[in-house]
């Protein structure tokens, strides 16, 4: 357990600095992690980052077994402000079980919505 904690921070730092520098293709690597705190990490920044493969990626998340990185998913995605992903994140919405999830969900529509407005 203590072996893998200096690289996860080192992967930490890593993501940090490819948000900083808006490298999408690293940002891509990280967020297909086996490491849940790496991949959600990842996540946060592509949709701080942006871009078409961000995109890309963070539709599919959306039918993740795992309710951290579906949640982190529609989040990314309402912080992108592409409003493409509304169909996406209300087909989720139909679907979703967990309450937390879909609050989020809720949250990315309404920045969606905003962000479509303007």
């Amino acid at each position: 357990v203590f072996e893998k904690a200096p690289r996860a921070a080192s992967k930490i730092k890593n993501i940090e600095k490819a948000i900083e520098k808006k490298d999408v293709h690293e940002l891509l690597d990280y967020a297909v992690s086996t490491d849940k705190s790496i991949r959600l990490k990842a996540v946060d920044g592509l949709g701080k980052v942006g871009g078409e493969g961000a995109f890309n990626l963070l539709v599919p998340m959306l039918r993740n077994t795992d309710v951290e990185c579906r949640g982190a998913a529609a989040k990314a995605l309402g912080n992108l402000g592409d409003a493409r992903a509304l169909a996406f994140i209300y087909d989720r919405l139909n679907r979703e079980e967990d309450s937390s999830v879909k609050q989020i969900l809720l949250d990315s529509m309404a920045q969606l919505h905003g962000a479509r407005a303007e």
